[in-house]
């Protein structure tokens, strides 16, 4: 590696170089202080730096701690969800290294101790990160139902796992050692082939629902327009301004797609429409719940 290589490597890590990279580019030590005493390099971590002017991120900071820590270490848990693009909430930086290491979490660092580590690792950039279905088995220990449920669907939704797999790895894990397992297996349990098809699947589901209750039939891919506003729904019962959607995969796919979808919500209700949002897990596992929630309304 020369100083070139240096930096392109550099380039791809948010502006990060270790102090071994440094040395593979040719660097000798006193190179490499000068460059610290005249700020060109910034400290961040013990043998890892900065080239000074990148900006500050939290990608950048965990990849510094990952790179801290060497190659034994996998990002995992909220941080892994995060980079799996299944996790929108602020993440804690949370690093998985072998059982047999000595690594201790530190200050705003969660370090778990794991054994057969080197069986659930891949890259994402320049990241060793659990595989998704490691992820969502470490998720369901440190996170409520309903974020829980999201991520699942979110995975689902991006293909980036597979129910049948998913129920497979599911199987051959045990409960001790692994919180909220039991949930998980719920959540997949109360899934099958038809949750990872498009969302009229569930649109389905919910007609047949709403059949077996004996309920009336809702108007389907109803349009609401005035003036300046256009919205189309999943149903509606027009003549009780009751609009329903079926929101398969954790209210769509992004924190965009559910902050549009709120603005949408509050303009109908803003027209005197109420209307009432219905999960995979809703309609295909509380179904006598959503039944009669609808026939109070009705």
């Amino acid at each position: 590696m020369n100083e070139i290589e240096l930096s392109e490597r550099a380039s791809l890590r948010y502006g990060l170089i270790t102090l071994e990279d440094a040395r593979r580019a040719g660097l000798k030590r006193g190179v490499i202080e000068h460059r610290v005493r005249t700020g060109r390099w910034i400290v961040v971590r013990r043998g890892v730096y900065v080239i000074a002017g990148v900006p500050k991120s939290w990608e950048q900071t965990l990849l510094a701690i990952q790179l801290g820590f060497g190659d034994c270490s996998l990002v995992s848990y909220r941080a892994a969800a995060r980079l799996h693009g299944i996790y929108e909430a602020p993440a804690p930086f949370e690093l998985s290294v072998p059982f047999s290491k000595g690594f201790r979490s530190e200050n705003a660092v969660h370090v778990h101790r794991v054994k057969g580590l080197a069986r659930v690792g891949m890259e994402i950039g320049p990241f060793r990160v659990t595989d998704p279905y490691r992820t969502l088995i470490d998720l369901a220990g440190v996170v409520d139902l309903g974020v829980l449920e999201g991520a699942l669907d979110l995975s689902l939704r991006k293909r980036i796992v597979r129910l049948a797999q998913l129920k497979l790895g599911l199987g051959t894990t045990q409960p001790r050692g692994h919180p909220g397992i039991g949930s998980l297996r719920q959540l997949v349990e109360a899934r099958d082939g038809s949750s990872e098809l498009s969302e009229s699947h569930l649109e389905t589901r919910f007609l047949k629902l709403v059949r077996s209750g004996r309920l009336p039939m809702p108007v389907p891919q109803y349009v609401i327009k005035d003036r300046d506003f256009y919205a189309r729904v999943d149903f509606a019962y027009p003549d009780v301004k009751m609009l329903i959607e079926c929101d398969g995969y954790a209210f769509h796919s992004s924190r965009s797609h559910h902050d549009a979808d709120r603005r949408r919500d509050r303009a109908l209700a803003d027209r005197g429409w109420t209307v009432r949002r219905y999960t995979y897990s809703d309609i295909c596992s509380r179904g006598n719940d959503v039944i009669g929630e609808l026939r109070r309304l009705l």
